[in-house]
């Protein structure tokens, strides 16, 4: 990117395991080429699922209590529907009477899809803040 001239770089991430990996380079690149392009790190994206749950809490909806015991949560679960409902076996989970998550119903698919925008509203809003504070900073 930075040899066809891009004069911003920005590295987001989406899963747990990938933040610092991501922090460390951005870090390196920054110092390695002095901030020509300006790259930066986003933390704010992955730890904008905070204020997601805190939007489903107002709904009455929380991801704390009971467990299922797999890797899932109502909030991913209504932002993935937005994009592809076969992605959390929608279908297949309201016939066969398993649409919860940790004691949340996905049932209710309008509303649903209503709570994923709210979240990639939310989601994109303090990436987007984040991204213009970093690259104001990195100038």
């Amino acid at each position: 990117m930075k040899a066809q001239g891009f004069e911003h770089i920005v590295l987001i991430g989406d899963h747990g395991g990938n933040q610092e990996g991501l922090k460390a380079v951005a870090e390196r690149l920054s110092r390695t080429w002095n901030g020509k392009p300006a790259i930066v790190y986003i933390p704010e994206y992955y730890s904008s699922w905070e204020g997601a749950d805190t939007l489903l809490l107002k709904e009455g909806v929380s991801k704390k209590g009971m467990e299922d015991g797999i890797h899932d949560d109502p909030a991913s679960t209504f932002h993935m529907m937005l994009i592809d409902p076969h992605s959390v076996r929608y279908d297949e989970r309201v016939a066969s009477g398993k649409a919860t998550i940790n004691g949340v119903s996905i049932a209710d698919r309008a509303k649903d899809l209503q709570w994923g925008r709210e979240i990639v509203e939310y989601r994109a809003a303090v990436t987007v803040e984040a991204i213009n504070k970093a690259l104001a900073g990195a100038k």
